[in-house]
């Protein structure tokens, strides 16, 4: 059976905002449905779209009577949230969050509301942005990896919340989810963003699908992207190895030696294979 909440509040009304409330609603899985913004510009925005049942840049109104509260906002604001919640929240409120990086999150959290949170992070997305954007199927056979403080109840309500929303979850401690996370989606959307920045203009016009493909997350937004590279300390350690491994096929290019440029290949050729094979048989 699907828990149903009285008032959920989702602060942060983007892209993964606008699909958490989609999805709530499609589940009917609150009677209330809340957004937070930023700014009187942004609450008439999303007000607009019909997706949410109240938009309020009013914390304190926001947060009154609910029972769960999601923060879907950039890793900074996250953290800045996390420090006023103590003021507005009941203890029996429960809080996670969708942010990328989750040491520094799960810090905080201990240290102003580790009796309400668990910490989350739900692995899909899209470099497209706002609510307008947002679809109701986006966390369906998806992957949802949870931090928690704790295996209390706030963390099963959220396991639960993520099952009921159609993940698949995963309880993993807050530094070895950023050592992983590191590999699979900082460094990607790091190199992603170099590469569109590496291109000379004038060759635009040239640019086939392998392209598109590689540099399609550098359209992310900046900003939750600049707080995950400087938060996540183990990005630098993940971008110097694969320099060193980058340096080697350079190597092997500039000797001109095609055979072992061809066995290296080969190799890591076969290596994705097993990767995507792996990947795809743990979300089924």
């Amino acid at each position: 059976m699907v828990k149903k909440f009285r008032k959920v509040v989702i602060v942060g009304t983007g892209f993964m905002g606008g699909c958490l409330a989609k999805a709530i609603k499609k589940k009917k899985m609150a009677q209330l449905v809340w957004g937070v913004v930023r700014n009187k510009r942004r609450e008439k925005e999303v007000k607009k779209l019909n997706i949410f049942d109240e938009v309020t840049t009013n914390y304190c109104q926001a947060f009154k009577s609910s029972d769960f509260i999601i923060l879907a906002t950039p890793v900074s604001s996250i953290l800045q949230c996390i420090k006023i919640l103590p003021s507005y929240i009941s203890k029996n409120c429960v809080v996670t969050d969708v942010g990328s990086t989750k040491e520094v999150i799960l810090k905080s959290a201990r240290k102003y509301i580790k009796e309400n949170f668990a910490g989350s992070h739900p692995l899909c997305g899209s470099e497209k942005k706002g609510a307008i954007n947002s679809v109701d199927s986006l966390f369906e056979n998806s992957l949802c990896i949870i931090t928690p403080i704790k295996k209390n109840k706030p963390f099963k309500i959220v396991k639960k919340f993520w099952g009921d929303l159609g993940c698949k979850t995963v309880i993993l401690k807050e530094d070895i989810h950023d050592r992983i996370l590191a590999y699979t989606s900082g460094l990607p959307h790091l190199l992603s963003f170099s590469l569109t920045a590496s291109l000379p203009p004038s060759f635009s016009k040239f640019i086939p699908a392998s392209f598109k493909e590689l540099t399609r997350i550098s359209g992310s937004p900046p900003q939750v992207w600049a707080d995950i590279f400087l938060t996540n300390r183990f990005l630098k350690k993940t971008l110097n190895n694969f320099l060193k491994n980058l340096t080697k096929l350079s190597e092997l290019i500039e000797k001109r030696d095609r055979k072992k440029l061809n066995s290296a290949l080969s190799k890591i050729s076969k290596k994705h294979r097993k990767l995507i094979s792996a990947s795809l048989n743990n979300l089924n």
